[in-house]
């Protein structure tokens, strides 16, 4: 998998949030985009998921040098975010039966490998709404380590997370395959330091 922009800019009303920014991110590495709040980590997160467009410049998604076209790139990502919900009104059970009805879990693993690894064992039964706010990012996390996709996008990945649950997404997230795309946005060093290359956004004002 590959992503790719020559040039792609963004601007909010006539605010820059940033500009001419060239990349190419490449599956088996991972990237960490930085700065201050404020400064368009969660948009740019935003833009090479899809969700929003760049004011300028376009974005590229190949596997094996082909082309995937922007409707089914949605099929290859895996994003975790302080805007995306969970399905509050069902159980823990009941919401990864209909999550993996349109994503594949991971070769070799199960439904009971990911209730078990994300430490939820015992609420399988329980309403998410009903859960703290650590077992729901922990829950937000493990989907996207465990659904099979080229391609996962982490933003504030430990927000609410104590500190045992940091440990815990420090040692999975470490342990993703190498063969995916990892792509941080954080301004928390601890939650990307082991990233192969930085985008630093307040360079590209």
């Amino acid at each position: 998998m590959q992503i790719s922009s020559e040039s792609i800019s963004k601007k909010f009303n006539t605010n820059w949030i940033f500009k001419d920014l060239g990349f190419e991110f490449n599956s088996g590495s991972s990237y960490a985009i930085t700065g201050p709040n404020g400064s368009g980590k969660s948009t740019f997160l935003q833009i090479v998921s899809g969700f929003t467009l760049p004011t300028s410049g376009s974005i590229n998604y190949q596997i094996q040098n082909q082309i995937i076209p922007d409707d089914q790139v949605y099929k290859h990502l895996s994003v975790v975010a302080p805007y995306l919900e969970l399905i509050e009104e069902y159980t823990l059970k009941e919401f990864l039966s209909f999550h993996f009805r349109f994503k594949e879990l991971l070769p070799g693993k199960s439904v009971e490998d990911l209730i078990v690894e994300s430490k939820l064992e015992g609420a399988e039964n329980k309403w998410i709404k009903n859960f703290s706010t650590g077992m729901k990012q922990r829950l937000k996390l493990s989907l996207s380590f465990f659904t099979n996709t080229s391609i996962i996008l982490l933003d504030e990945p430990s927000t609410n997370l104590d500190s045992q649950g940091k440990d815990w997404y420090l040692d999975k997230v470490q342990s993703i395959n190498k063969e995916k795309l990892l792509i941080i946005a954080s301004n928390q060093s601890y939650e990307h330091d082991f990233c192969n290359e930085i985008i630093h956004l307040p360079d590209y004002k």
